[in-house]
C-alpha cells in the first residue's frame, strides 16, 4: 500500500488520560514516601528531598555548597571511593539544588538497589567536609559566575528575578563573589548539621518495584533516626519591590545583542486565575506557533526564538518574556511586544487558534506521564504546592473551559504596561 502522504493523519481530540496511581506511607519518625510502580524495564529511580533551599540558610551560598560537598567525603569513603562504588553497580547519584528544597537523587538497575541505598544513607548520616575540597568548589564557582556575567541573558535574568522579588529576598537573591570568598567550612557543618544530618525528608520511588525493593525502602526509612530539633520556619515571604522606574538598562559595549526579560510577580497553580493565564500566556508566547514567534522571530526576524513562560513556585509565581536580539532591534522588539499583547487585551482570540492553544497544552500534559519517571515529576509538584491529586484529574477539563473571553480578561487584568517590569542588558 501506497502512502497518500496529501492526506494528514486523522486527528483525536483528548478528553481524558488515565492517569496512574501512586502509594503513599507516612512513617513514625515523620518521614514520607511516595511509591510509583511502573514501566516494563528493571531499573529504579529514588529521590530523597530535603526542605534545605537556599532560601533558608543563613549565609548566602551555605545551601549550595553544602549540598555539593555531600557526595565528596564520608566518616569511612573518600570522594574517589564514593564515585567507584556508585560506578561498579551502575547506579548514578545526583544533587541538585533549589530556592526551597535540594534533592539527592540515586537511579540504577533493581539488582545493586541494596548496595545504593546503604551508600545513600552513608553519604547522609556520615558525610565529613574537607578545606581542600571546599576551596576546589569555591574557585570552580567563582569562574563559573564571572564567566556568566560576561552573558547578557544571564545577567539579565538575575537582575529581572532582584527587581520584582527583592535583592535580599530569599527568590530575588544572587549568590556573589563576595558571598562565595566569606563561605568557610564551619558553615558548611552548620547548614549539613542544621538540615541534613538526622533530619526529616520526602522519599520519592518510581520505576518497576517489586516487593523486594519497598521492601528494603521501608525498612531503612523506618529505622531512619530522626532529630526533632527545630528548624529555621520565619522565613520572609516575597512581596513586590515598588521601583520608582519599571524599565532598567545596563548598557554592554562589547556585546553585539541585547538581552530583554519582561514581566511581573504572579501567584501559583491554586490561584482562581491559574487556567486562564496559563491558556492566555501559551496564546502570547507559550509555543512555536504562538503570537510572539510568529511576529518578531518569522515575520520581522529579530531573534531565534521569544518566549512567554508563568513560573509557579511554592505560594507565588512570576510571568516573564524573554527573548536575545541584535541592539539594533531592542527598541522594535519592546513594540513589537507591547503590541501584541495589546491585541489580547482589545481583540478576542478567534476560536480556531483557541482550539489549537487548547490542544498543544493537553497534549503537552499527555505526554508528561509517559514514564514512571515523568509520573514521579508530576508527582512532586502535587507534594511541593500543596495539591490534591485531583488538580492533575480536572486538569483537562479546566483548560477545555477556557473561552476568548477569559484570555482577553487576563490580557487587561494582569498585563498593562505599568504593570510590567522591564530588563535589558546589552543597549538599546
Amino acid at each position: 500500500m501506497i502512502l497518500d502522504r496529501t492526506i494528514p493523519p486523522s486527528f483525536e481530540k483528548i478528553k481524558s488520560i488515565n492517569i496512574p496511581t501512586f502509594e503513599k506511607y507516612s512513617f513514625e519518625n515523620s518521614i514520607k514516601l511516595f511509591e510509583i510502580n511502573s514501566g516494563n524495564q528493571n531499573c529504579l529511580k529514588l529521590e530523597l528531598i530535603f526542605d534545605a533551599g537556599s532560601k533558608f540558610e543563613k549565609n548566602t551560598g551555605q545551601s549550595l555548597f553544602t549540598s555539593k560537598l555531600l557526595g565528596t567525603g564520608t566518616s569511612t569513603y573518600s570522594s574517589k571511593q564514593i564515585e567507584e562504588y556508585f560506578a561498579n553497580i551502575g547506579y548514578f547519584i545526583e544533587y541538585t539544588q533549589g530556592i526551597e528544597r535540594v534533592i539527592i537523587t540515586i537511579y540504577g538497575l533493581n539488582k545493586f538497589f541494596k548496595e545504593a541505598l546503604f551508600m545513600l544513607h552513608h553519604i547522609i548520616d556520615e558525610a565529613v567536609f574537607h578545606e581542600n575540597e571546599l576551596a576546589n568548589l569555591k574557585q570552580i564557582t567563582q569562574q563559573n559566575i564571572l564567566l556568566n556575567l560576561e552573558k547578557s541573558d544571564f545577567v539579565a535574568s538575575q537582575t529581572f528575578k532582584e527587581k520584582i522579588f527583592g535583592s535580599e529576598n530569599y527568590l530575588g537573591k544572587t549568590l556573589k563573589i563576595s558571598d562565595i570568598e566569606s563561605i568557610d567550612i564551619s558553615q558548611i557543618n552548620e547548614f549539613y548539621q542544621a538540615y541534613f544530618h538526622k533530619k526529616s525528608f520526602t522519599a520519592v520511588l518510581s520505576g518497576k518495584i517489586t516487593a523486594k525493593e519497598i521492601g528494603l525502602i521501608k525498612e531503612s526509612l523506618v529505622k531512619k533516626e530522626i532529630n526533632y530539633l527545630p528548624i529555621n520556619t520565619e522565613i520572609p515571604q516575597p512581596s513586590f519591590i515598588k521601583n520608582e522606574t519599571n524599565i532598567f538598562v545596563e548598557t554592554k559595549e562589547n556585546t553585539i545583542q541585547s538581552s530583554i526579560r519582561l514581566g511581573r510577580l504572579l501567584f501559583d497553580r491554586k490561584h482562581q486565575d491559574y487556567y486562564k493565564f496559563r491558556v492566555m500566556c501559551t496564546v502570547l508566547g507559550g509555543y512555536f506557533g504562538s503570537r510572539l514567534m510568529k511576529n518578531i522571530r518569522e515575520e520581522k526576524g529579530y531573534t531565534y526564538g521569544i518566549s512567554a513562560s508563568h513560573i509557579p513556585l511554592q505560594n507565588t509565581g512570576y510571568f516573564m518574556i524573554g527573548t536575545d536580539v541584535k541592539k539594533e532591534f531592542t527598541k522594535n522588539t519592546l513594540s513589537e511586544i507591547e503590541a501584541e499583547i495589546n491585541n489580547l487585551q482589545q481583540f478576542l482570540v478567534e476560536d480556531d487558534e483557541l482550539e489549537r492553544v487548547k490542544n498543544f497544552i493537553i497534549g503537552d500534559f499527555a505526554g508528561s506521564f509517559n514514564s514512571p519517571f515523568d509520573l514521579a515529576a508530576r508527582i512532586k509538584v502535587l507534594i511541593f504546592e500543596g495539591l490534591d491529586v485531583k488538580y492533575w484529574h480536572n486538569y483537562i477539563h479546566n483548560i477545555n473551559n477556557i473561552t476568548s473571553q477569559h484570555i482577553q480578561e487576563m490580557a487587561k487584568k494582569y498585563l498593562n504596561k505599568e504593570q510590567l517590569t522591564t530588563i535589558i542588558v546589552g543597549g538599546i
